[in-house]
C-alpha cells in the first residue's frame, strides 16, 4: 500500500537525496532552492513537500507553493 502525506522537515535531506536519485528531478526541487522561491515570494508563501512511500521507502514527491 502506498501512502501519501506532507514530509517532515526532519526529513529533508531524504527529499535532497530523492531529487538526487531521480533522472526528473533538479536543482529546482531541492529543499534550498523551495525554501528561497517562498523566502522571496512577493507575497507570504508556504511551501508544502508532499511525498509518497511504501514501507518507509519514498517513491515520489510534489513540491506545492501557496499564499495564505
Amino acid at each position: 500500500m502506498h501512502t501519501i502525506r506532507p514530509l517532515n522537515t526532519d526529513e529533508y535531506s531524504a527529499w535532497d537525496k530523492l531529487v538526487a536519485a531521480s533522472p526528473q528531478a533538479g536543482l529546482f526541487q531541492t529543499v534550498a532552492w523551495n525554501q528561497l522561491l517562498a523566502a522571496t515570494a512577493p507575497r507570504e508563501q508556504t511551501w508544502l513537500p508532499l511525498v509518497c512511500e511504501q514501507h518507509d521507502h519514498l517513491l515520489g514527491g510534489l513540491d506545492i507553493h501557496y499564499t495564505q
